[in-house]
């Protein structure tokens, strides 16, 4: 192999490299943001299969309501939280990144 090919071979390797560690990089952001996490209303753990009056209760009333979904800004330097009801129990609930 000459010294061209073989330059030309460490450029698309770092290439790869470098498109690895980005992608790895979007999957943890991505998996922050969509987390099926509980999350706190202070000292209290809401969590998936609790009762929409007791989120009322422990959380009070949500930022906004999107059908049924409610929307908890915790503040500037924290995720939304968006919690999902099916009926009158909580289904899901995302982190999502403010935009």
């Amino acid at each position: 192999m000459t010294g061209g090919a073989r330059h030309g071979a460490d450029k698309e390797k770092d290439v790869k490299t470098k498109s690895a560690l980005a992608f790895a990089g979007l999957l943890a952001v991505a998996g922050a943001a969509s987390a099926d996490d509980p999350f706190t209303c202070g000292e209290r753990i809401i969590d998936d299969g609790e009762q929409k009056v007791m989120v009322l209760e422990y959380c009070g009333e949500p930022t906004d309501r999107e059908g049924d979904q409610w929307i908890y800004d915790q503040g500037d330097q924290r995720f939304l939280i968006v919690v999902h009801f099916d009926g009158d129990v909580v289904d899901l609930i995302e982190q999502v990144p403010r935009d």
